[in-house]
């Protein structure tokens, strides 16, 4: 799998970000889907954090992955026939 991620030590700016391969997530639980993402993009939002300007009203966690815009695939596995549908 392949994300947009900021670590804390990083750049704090949207154009030093780099892709890089991370640990693809743990196997659906009852309850959750798993979503193939096709596309994504970055939002104000997300460049917003990168460069520290949210760090008091949006929570969050390092190593972040990045790219609240996205597009794909989501899937149940535990409902008895398969539900696909695109979301953005």
């Amino acid at each position: 799998m392949q994300a947009i991620v900021v670590l804390p030590e990083g750049k704090s700016s949207i154009s030093d970000q780099k892709v890089v391969q991370v640990p693809a997530p743990p196997p659906v639980r009852p309850a959750e889907a798993l979503v193939r993402i096709r596309a994504a993009g970055l939002n104000p939002v997300d460049w917003k954090i990168v460069e520290g300007q949210l760090k008091k009203l949006i929570h969050h966690e390092y190593p972040l992955i990045i790219g609240w815009d996205a597009s794909g695939i989501c899937s149940f596995p535990y409902i008895a026939r398969t539900c696909n549908m695109t979301f953005s």
